[in-house]
């Protein structure tokens, strides 16, 4: 069967999200794997001043700062998301994840939280929250064909939590141009490296 979202069919479903609005959504928190590029466990480097903040979302003034060439140990990461994506589905689709079978049917919304890697994503769908493999454009690369729609990008941010050998704890918000990870400091001397 083939579905076809009209132009007025989006404008309905933006007017629907917009009346019932009421403001901003509350940051949500969600803990994130530290497994991957994205967050390699081990002792990083700050080549810049950060902000380390008590608690996440992060509010208000800094606890402390870590100094430029400060080393600290990333204990675990949070993805903050500060606007949730919306997603409309345009064609019957169902999967298969971590054993639970879903039909997304058209005309359905997903709103769309955090990335959790691999093409996946955590997703507020009737209620809950599952998890799902993309089946809408990604900005990370796009499917060739996929059976849904971007109505709404989704934004968040990483954060990192730390202690550093000064013993400063809390948590920092994961910035490539500040800092650099256990690999970075490796790889182009083969031994640690300051930042330049």
């Amino acid at each position: 069967m083939s579905y076809r979202i009209s132009a007025a069919g989006i404008i309905t479903v933006l007017m629907t999200a917009c009346a019932t609005h009421r403001g901003p959504d509350p940051a949500q928190v969600f803990p994130a794997l530290c497994q991957s590029e994205v967050c390699l466990p081990g002792w990083w480097l700050a080549c810049d001043s950060l902000p380390v903040h008590p608690a996440l979302p992060a509010r208000g003034t800094p606890v402390s700062r870590l100094r430029r060439n400060e080393e600290f140990e990333v204990q675990a990461a949070s993805t903050v998301v500060l606007v949730p994506g919306i997603v409309l589905v345009t064609r019957d689709t169902r999967q298969r994840h971590a054993g639970r079978e879903t039909l997304f049917s058209a005309g359905d919304t997903l709103h769309v939280l955090d990335y959790l890697g691999e093409g996946d994503f955590n997703v507020r769908y009737r209620g809950e929250i599952i998890a799902v493999e993309a089946f809408w454009p990604i900005r990370q690369g796009s499917l060739p064909e996929y059976s849904a729609d971007v109505l709404r990008e989704q934004q968040s941010e990483f954060w990192l939590r730390i202690e550093a050998r000064s013993g400063v704890r809390g948590w920092v918000l994961q910035d490539r141009g500040k800092m650099l990870d256990p690999l970075a400091r490796t790889i182009a001397t083969g031994a640690a490296y300051a930042c330049t």
